[in-house]
């Protein structure tokens, strides 16, 4: 993948796993799951202490994708997207990655370590499109992870008003329901704009709106355990439920849409949201090209990061809470 526009690819790799040669059986899915969930709980949070001691984080900074294994053929693959020169819009910065492995923890990261202000972060998963009666009625084989659950027309003029510097409505969804609320919320222009969610980099013309582009790698165990938290705590559903869903649909869209737009990155975080020496080179390159493009005005370097305050003037949706 070429440069371009000045922005440097880069990528932080990590051996991939291995895909399982047969169906996991659920009683064996369970009994990996005990573990996983024990290593979760155990998981040091951004608040850890500084003495702490943490599990080594190995990662490479290289020049390329290089060696990532098979991509797949069933995401739209466009090598030719390069981003808008846009010296006069926002920095648009877009973070995926699978369910549930750490994509807003990185993006509130990012805030959190530059100060910025103004930023808006604009989570895909309140864009899924409305569902028929026939699909509502079926609702438990429904696939929320493939591309025809978006209402793409809507999330790509959404954003591009966002790049346009135009304050735009967005929508709210209701993961209980399953459906779109009649209420809006509105969104500031900003100056930096990050897109986050499990297919940002999927569509091309919304790849061709952003200067940088992020995959979140995180273990399938790992998200899966995080899953089964999330949607058991707070979208009221039994762990059965979760993982009908892991098996029929989430495991088998990752493989086919997800993680084949790794590809398009510029940027791979393994180990997710707390690899912490990987962010802070992110960080670092964002306040590079933030340079270059002139927009110096939202860095904003701070003399005590260690307090754990942030100046920066948000729109985080925690709805969202990561597809």
């Amino acid at each position: 993948m070429a440069p371009h526009d000045g922005l440097h690819t880069m990528a932080l790799h990590f051996r991939p796993l291995r895909a399982p040669s047969a169906p996991v059986s659920r009683r064996l899915l369970i009994m990996s799951l005990v573990v996983v969930v024990f290593m979760v709980a155990l998981e040091p949070g951004p608040h850890a202490r500084h003495g702490a001691r943490r599990s080594p984080r190995v990662y490479n900074l290289g020049t390329g994708l290089s060696g990532g294994g098979h991509m797949g053929s069933k995401a739209d693959m466009d090598d030719s997207d390069v981003p808008r020169h846009r010296r006069k819009g926002p920095y648009v910065i877009g973070v995926t990655g699978g369910t549930a492995s750490g994509k807003t923890t990185v993006c509130e990261t990012i805030i959190k370590k530059m100060g910025l202000s103004p930023v808006v972060i604009l989570p895909m998963d309140r864009f899924y499109r409305q569902l028929t009666k026939k699909e509502i009625a079926n609702i438990q084989n429904h696939n929320f992870d493939h591309p025809d659950a978006f209402d793409w027309k809507l999330f790509r003029s959404t954003l591009d008003g966002l790049v346009a510097r135009r304050n735009v409505k967005v929508p709210r969804y209701d993961f209980k329901t399953h459906s779109r609320e009649n209420r809006t919320d509105s969104f500031q222009a900003a100056d930096v704009v990050i897109v986050e969610g499990i297919l940002v980099l999927y569509d091309p013309q919304i790849r061709k709106m952003m200067d940088m582009k992020i995959f979140v790698d995180t273990d399938a165990d790992l998200r899966l355990a995080r899953r089964i938290q999330r949607d058991v705590a707070r979208r009221g559903r039994t762990v059965d439920e979760v993982l009908d869903q892991y098996i029929g649909t989430v495991k088998r869209s990752y493989d086919d849409f997800i993680h084949p737009t790794k590809r398009h990155a510029d940027l791979v975080i393994p180990q997710g949201g707390h690899n912490t020496v990987a962010i802070s080179l992110m960080v670092e390159h964002i306040r590079t090209q933030l340079k270059n493009l002139h927009l110096e005005k939202v860095v904003h370097r701070r003399s005590l990061e260690s307090n754990g305050h942030s100046d920066a003037k948000a729109n985080c949706s925690r709805d969202a809470d990561e597809r």
